[in-house]
């Protein structure tokens, strides 16, 4: 009896001690794991620091050639920013999951020539000097640690333009320019029969004047979440009503970068207009910085993503002509 007693006193100290001890090992574990991860960082901070001054840097044309660009040539977009930066790299996002045939199509765009097809990348990988303090923030913080990854993928003697060419407002220091800019887009649409796919909580136009000037308005509404998952139903919907418009609108994340070239030859220009209408949104109310917009979706700010689930909007609901689901 004495010796179970002595036997259970000394399990029960040993475990003890052996918790303890364990505890402490998890902790210096972490720290060490912890020094470690900053010091991995820190590594790459130097590495892109020094890259960005010895190494040859892409060609962009800036936000007004692009513009022009667009306008005058009549061509078709496809525009690459941080989140498809990130599905190439072989990471998700929140509202696309990661495919390997996602990632190949995007590195494939990305280097490609086409006639009448453009490729956009962000100016501000150049300069942002045009920038707000918190917009250039944001873009020294991701290219000190992304800037080598990024041009390891592009094609440095190939010709690009900016991708920010949608992005007309709400980073900018001088705003007095938005209104120039989005006047000369609207005469992209100016008495234009307009085919716009987007997510379904996109709702382009609704509740602005954007697309007043549009002729007619048709709609392919995709999911809001995960919309490549789509694709083929979305191309064919596409190429089932072109045929009625002078010209294709796209919002849908990184699936439009995709559409926009394997679309590019159809008797339309295919634009990947991104957050035009966010933009536009801001410009009107004049915001200072951004701000959620009722029953909008905007996936890179806190509570953008809190939307009503369907739209009243009557003119909205007659012109859509299919939606995916």
């Amino acid at each position: 009896m004495t010796k179970f007693i002595l036997t259970t006193k000394f399990n029960s100290l040993y475990g003890q001690s052996f918790n303890i001890l364990y505890g402490k090992m998890k902790k210096y574990i972490l720290l060490l794991y912890n020094v470690f991860i900053k010091i991995y960082g820190f590594r790459h901070v130097i590495f892109n620091h020094f890259f960005s001054y010895f190494t040859k840097h892409p060609v962009i044309s800036n936000t007004d050639l692009t513009l022009d660009k667009i306008i005058v040539s009549k061509c078709s977009v496809s525009r690459y920013g941080d989140g498809e930066f990130s599905l190439i790299s072989g990471k998700s996002l929140f509202f696309q999951p990661f495919y390997p045939v996602l990632q190949q199509k995007l590195q494939e765009i990305l280097i490609s020539e086409r006639n009448n097809h453009i490729v956009c990348i962000p100016y501000a990988i150049i300069d942002t000097t045009a920038f707000i303090d918190s917009a250039k923030s944001y873009w020294k913080r991701y290219l000190s640690i992304n800037r080598h990854q990024i041009y390891k993928k592009l094609d440095l003697n190939k010709n690009y333009f900016d991708s920010l060419v949608t992005r007309l407002y709400v980073d900018y220091t001088d705003k007095n320019k938005a209104a120039e800019r989005f006047t000369k887009f609207k005469s992209l649409w100016h008495e234009k029969n307009i085919l716009i796919v987007e997510g379904d909580k996109s709702r382009l136009g609704v509740g602005n004047d954007l697309f007043f000037d549009a002729k007619a308005i048709g709609r392919i509404i995709c999911p809001s979440i995960d919309a490549f998952a789509k694709y083929d139903l979305i191309i064919k919907s596409i190429e089932d009503h072109h045929s009625n418009y002078d010209l294709i609108l796209l919002a849908l994340g990184p699936t439009a970068t995709v559409i926009a070239y394997d679309l590019y030859d159809l008797k339309c220009p295919v634009v990947d207009i991104g957050h035009i209408d966010i933009e536009y949104e801001w410009f009107c109310n004049k915001a200072d910085f951004k701000v959620p917009v009722k029953n909008k979706f905007i996936g890179e700010i806190p509570g953008g993503t809190d939307v009503n689930e369907s739209c009243d909007d009557i003119d909205y609901k007659k012109s859509i002509l299919v939606t995916i689901d």
